[in-house]
Formats: structure tokens, C-alpha cells, sequence
């Protein structure tokens, strides 16, 4: 509702679409796409090594989320209901995906790092205009091509590649690394 009632109001006013939401529809390549979002999103591939916490990494990621014009939602209960608790193991995450009011709903009640990859994992969802649910049940690959694609961008975002393979190079164990890139080891 809040979704539908926000793009009514964005079209009536007549704001423009947000161009990124379907830009990368039957495009695979995850890498082009990670590089789209950190444009949008104005971040560096090693932006959260500026934070020391992963809390502070999920704030600004969020904060950048919300300036792109992303409707990001967290919260652990059906609605308002306290005695409702939404499982973690059900559902970490979902996107609607929508030409003026993207909207993601986050599971707070997940850790931080897998808040973030959630995230990430949303956002490209609406890179590729799909809308869609997340909960990466035992980390396991999806079989479904969208998703695998969502997984790489995701991954990549969080943890680039090159930096990765130098850092690693460098005998930084899993536990500094995911330090460094405030991911789970």
C-alpha cells in the first residue's frame, strides 16, 4: 500500500521514473551492474572499509539506499504484532519492484552483514526490474538464473574481487577479511 500510494503521488506530481530500476533487464553481466549501483549510490568499491562497525556500514548503505529514491523498510513482526515474529529462516528480505517507488522490506531481525547482502541483493532485483523475495535458505545457489545473478552482484559489491585476491595475496585471514569488508566470514 505505502508503495502503490507513494507512486501514484511521484507520478501525479510528475517526478521522473528512476532510470536504473529495468536498466539491466536480460543483461548478465553481474560486474557492469555492480558498477552501476555503486555509481548510483555514490560508492567507492572500498567504501566500507571507512567504517568501523558493522552497523555504521549498514547505516550509510541504507542512508544511500533511501537518497537513490528506494523505499527500504526493516522490521521482524507481521505488521505491527509483536507476538507475529517474521522467522529469519523464512524470510530475510523482498523487493517490489516499481518504476518511481522501488520498495525493499529487510529482516532486522537477521545479523548486519547478512542484512547488507540482502541488500545488495534486492538492489539488484531492481536493476534487472524483478520483484522478489530472499531468504538464501542454508546459503545454498539458487537454481534460478535471476537469483544466481543477484548472488554475484551481491558478493561482488560487498567484497570486489580485486581487492579481495590482494588482500588475500597478502595472507589476510577469513576473519580480517570479513572485517575489512564488514561480511560474514
Amino acid at each position: 500500500n505505502r508503495q502503490e500510494w507513494l507512486s501514484e503521488y511521484l507520478k501525479e506530481n510528475e517526478f521522473d521514473k528512476k532510470k536504473f530500476v529495468g536498466k539491466f533487464h536480460n543483461k548478465f553481466d553481474y560486474k557492469e551492474i555492480v558498477t552501476d549501483i555503486r555509481q548510483i549510490l555514490n560508492l567507492s568499491e572500498s567504501w566500507a572499509r571507512h567504517f568501523s562497525t558493522w552497523e555504521q556500514t549498514l547505516e550509510n548503505l541504507t542512508e544511500k539506499v533511501e537518497e537513490a529514491g528506494i523505499i527500504l523498510v526493516f522490521n521482524s513482526v507481521v505488521e505491527n504484532n509483536t507476538h507475529r515474529p517474521i522467522p529469519v529462516k523464512e524470510c530475510r528480505g523482498f523487493v517490489l519492484s516499481d518504476d518511481y517507488a522501488p520498495f525493499m522490506f529487510i529482516n532486522a531481525a537477521d545479523a548486519k552483514a547478512a542484512q547488507m547482502f540482502t541488500i545488495v541483493h534486492e538492489l539488484a532485483h531492481i536493476w534487472t526490474g524483478n520483484s522478489a523475495g530472499f531468504d538464501f535458505r542454508q546459503m545454498q545457489p539458487a537454481n534460478n538464473p535471476i537469483e544466481e545473478l543477484c548472488d554475484k552482484v551481491a558478493a561482488e559489491f560487498l567484497v570486489p574481487e580485486n581487492i579481495f585476491i590482494n588482500l588475500w595475496v597478502r595472507n589476510k585471514g577469513f576473519k580480517e577479511l570479513a572485517r575489512i569488508f564488514k561480511v560474514s566470514p
